[in-house]
């Protein structure tokens, strides 16, 4: 089979592994039938599988729907060879799927980016990307060949109440490589993870290279550095306001947390390694909160410093 064809059947054999199906059909007495499908919420990835159609020799059609999150858009083939083609690379089920056994980086490159286009998640908040499934040997196969091939490391996790597995990759470094080398056909992903990447600190990375500090001037320029671009203020069942922080490194949040007490006696909430293998920190007393804003930790953060004090002052009216 020619390399150009492989390219294109690894394209489709990602997609349909990340959010898709394929197989045959059959009603008694009638010919079996070929289906396959695959769902995407972005004009750019279907632009990217329409396109691997028509190398492919074949037209699939494309139903267009709107859900809660917007656009989505449903390919349909029913090519037989090209159904056929697509499962002789490897099963695609939610449980069974597979990477093919391609051996030039290129074309594992189509499918995963394939994958990571249906699949992933890129999530700002915490920085990284997340892809959940039910297939352990799969994501253990995946984490294999992010490493192996593209230099990416990642983290696999497990949520025992849904049953499912999780990869996680995050920090500066392999972030970037995964930008670099792999990337997303999916624009809002790729854009949101280049926004996640340019808004990085000069110490943000895996090993959190965090400045030292001696005195009260050296973590007040830490903490408003760290707190423009992490953690969050919010405020549940309008009236319990908590700012909250969570990282990848108890090390990291334990300093953070002995510099807010130390030099600048606010008391904090900590726990480390959560099902998720965060850790966190939570400002949750009023009193304590009263004293992060007055510290002016939040000054390079003007949407987190006016979130707090118009919840500051609105617990003031209420208790007058």
């Amino acid at each position: 089979m020619r390399a150009s064809k492989i390219k294109y059947l690894a394209r489709l054999h990602g997609y349909v592994s990340g959010d898709g199906s394929a197989g045959f059909y059959s009603y008694p007495y009638k010919k079996s039938k070929a289906h396959l499908n695959i769902k995407i919420d972005d004009q750019a990835c279907l632009s990217k599988i329409l396109e691997a159609f028509a190398a492919l020799g074949y037209s699939p059609g494309v139903m267009k729907s709107f859900g809660r999150k917007g656009e989505w858009f449903t390919v349909q083939a029913q090519k037989e060879k090209i159904v056929r083609e697509i499962l002789l690379l490897g099963p695609v089920g939610s449980y069974t799927w597979r990477i093919p056994k391609i051996n030039e980086r290129g074309l594992v490159r189509e499918w995963v980016k394939a994958f990571f286009d249906s699949e992933a998640t890129v999530i700002s908040t915490n920085r990284e990307i997340v892809i959940e499934s039910v297939n352990r040997i799969g994501m253990n196969q995946l984490r294999t060949a992010l490493v192996k091939i593209f230099n990416v490391s990642s983290k696999a996790g497990f949520r025992k109440d849904r049953g499912i597995y999780l990869l996680r990759i995050c920090g500066k470094a392999d972030l970037q490589k995964f930008y670099k080398t792999v990337g997303f056909n999916h624009e809002l992903k790729q854009q949101k993870l280049g926004f996640l990447l340019a808004r990085y600190q000069k110490y943000y990375g895996i090993t959190w290279n965090l400045p030292g500090v001696n005195n009260k001037k050296d973590a007040r320029k830490m903490l408003a550095d760290i707190f423009k671009y992490r953690g969050y203020f919010r405020v549940k069942a309008q009236k319990y306001g908590s700012f909250e922080l969570g990282l990848h490194n108890s090390k990291v949040i334990t300093k953070i947390a002995g510099a807010l007490q130390h030099y600048f006696k606010i008391n904090v909430a900590l726990s480390t390694n959560d099902r998720q293998g965060r850790s966190w920190i939570w400002i949750s007393r009023a009193d304590e909160l009263g004293k992060l804003l007055l510290s002016g930790l939040l000054r390079k953060a003007p949407d987190k410093e006016a979130a707090l004090r118009v919840f500051l002052a609105g617990m003031t009216r209420s208790q007058a």
